[in-house]
Parts: structure tokens; sequence; C-alpha cells
């Protein structure tokens, strides 16, 4: 099977794949508020739980670690903050090493809950699903809201692998490569100065890369709409709920129970 980034979903059998989506949304908001709310010994059941869901749904290991290597530098910014005191007598507090810590599990939490979620469900059958739940309440019998939550929703997985596109292709052609790798043309004045103002401009071109090419992807979304003689009162195909989907909105109420009476 091809890698896919962080936040992109992949079809299969698993059991968190037959759930419905209308259930795994308000857990996966649940599960995040407990584990960001959570005392030492709920996140710790809150790992397990993780962990267990990451098995059953057959999620490789490597995957997921490659998946989360940001948060490798972001780990190294906040053990700084908590253990640097400027100012105070002792500048180095390794006492706060403990806090740190336990702040990033709470962030790989997150970010384990939400690979599970949007792993295991198809942002299409979400908006499809929310906008039939919305046509029930009186008034919106022809709106479609699941449109406009498929774009919030599918939103950080395109960024990811847009910004992924920019600088794989930056990278394909030596910007901001040592003098070795790419001799700089002669408008290339600016990538000539010292090794890490080169790589800080390298940068900024990929960053004004990435950002017009997320203004035409919005404008080609619009353009395909348009094609496609999109209406806000499309037919949707049904999928109803079962009893077992009532469960991973209760786990995700019951730990964000036990986060507040335990205590933070």
């Amino acid at each position: 099977m091809a890698y896919l980034g962080p936040f992109h979903f992949e079809s299969g059998g698993g059991p968190l794949h037959r759930l419905h989506p209308l259930s795994k949304l308000p857990a996966l908001l649940l599960l995040a508020a407990a584990a960001l709310a959570a005392a030492p010994g709920v996140v710790a059941v809150l790992l397990l739980l993780a962990s267990g869901l990451l098995l059953a749904d057959r999620v490789r290991p490597g995957d997921m670690a490659h998946n989360a290597r940001f948060i490798l530098p972001f780990s190294l910014f906040v053990i700084l903050v908590n253990i640097m005191r400027p100012g105070e007598t002792v500048w180095l507090r390794p006492d706060g090493l403990v806090a740190a810590a336990l702040y990033l599990l709470r962030i790989s939490l997150v970010f384990l809950f939400a690979e599970l979620f949007f792993r295991s469900t198809s942002i299409g059958e979400l908006a499809g699903e929310a906008t039939r739940l919305a046509r029930r309440l009186p008034g919106l019998s022809r709106s479609d809201p699941g449109f406009y939550l498929s774009l919030s929703i599918g939103f950080l997985p395109r960024v990811v692998e847009a910004y992924a596109r920019s600088n794989e292709a930056a990278l394909a052609r030596g910007l901001g490569a040592g003098r070795a790798a790419r001799r700089p043309r002669s408008g290339d004045r600016a990538l000539r100065g010292p090794g890490a103002a080169r790589r800080f401009l390298a940068r900024l071109m990929v960053l004004e890369s990435f950002i017009a090419e997320a203004l035409r992807s919005a404008l080609r979304t619009a353009a395909a709409l348009e094609a496609r003689c999109y209406s806000p009162d499309r037919s949707i195909p049904r999928r109803p709920m079962r009893p077992r989907d009532a469960l991973p909105p209760l786990v995700g109420a019951a730990a964000l129970f036990l986060a507040f009476r335990i205590g933070y």
C-alpha cells in the first residue's frame, strides 16, 4: 500500500471504519478535550485506548511515527520553555521536564485520536450525513451544511499535501542548496549569502509557492463545482445509525467526565 500522509482517509474494514461518521466526530472532540485536561492517570488510560484502537485498525507504527515527526521540533521548544527561567537566580529548572513531558504526551494523544478519525472516516460520507441531519430541521430542507463541513475538515490534509508538493519541487530544483550542488544564476543573487541566510530565503520562496498554489486550488475548486452544476439540494445516500454507533460518543463523554472529575 502506498504511503499516506497525515490526516488522510484509508479505506479498510477495521472496526472504526464500520462506525457511523456522526458518531466518531463528537467522540474525537470529546477525547481531544479530555486528553488536554486530564490528570496523568487518565492520560495513561487514554494512551492505552488510543494504542488499542491503532492495533484494532491495523495502523502501521512506521507510518504513524513518520506522520508524527513534526512533534520532535515542537517538543524541543516546549522543553526549553519549561526549563528556562531567564531573570531568576537559577536559569535552568530541571523540574520543568515533568510538566513538559506531560504536555507533549497530551498533544501526542490528540494527534493519535485525530489520525484515527481521519484514517477511518470518509470526509464525503461525513458531509453527506451532516447535511441529512440538518435537513430534518425546520427551514433547512434544501440546505447543504455538510458541504462546508467537508471543506473545513478536509482543509488540514490538503494543506499538508500542498506544502509537501511545494517542498519536494523546491528540493528537486536544488533551491537553497550549497554552491557545490547548484551554481546560482544571475537572478539568484539573494541566494549567494551565508548558508543560514540562503536556507531562510529558500524557505520563504517555498512558502510563497505554497500560498500561490493554495489560491489556485481554491479557484479550481470553485470552477469544478460550477462545471458539475453543484446544487445545495443534492441527493444524498442514506446510512442508518446502529446501536454500536452510540459507543464512541459515550466513551468520549466518560473520558471527559473523568478528566474533570480527577482534575488537571
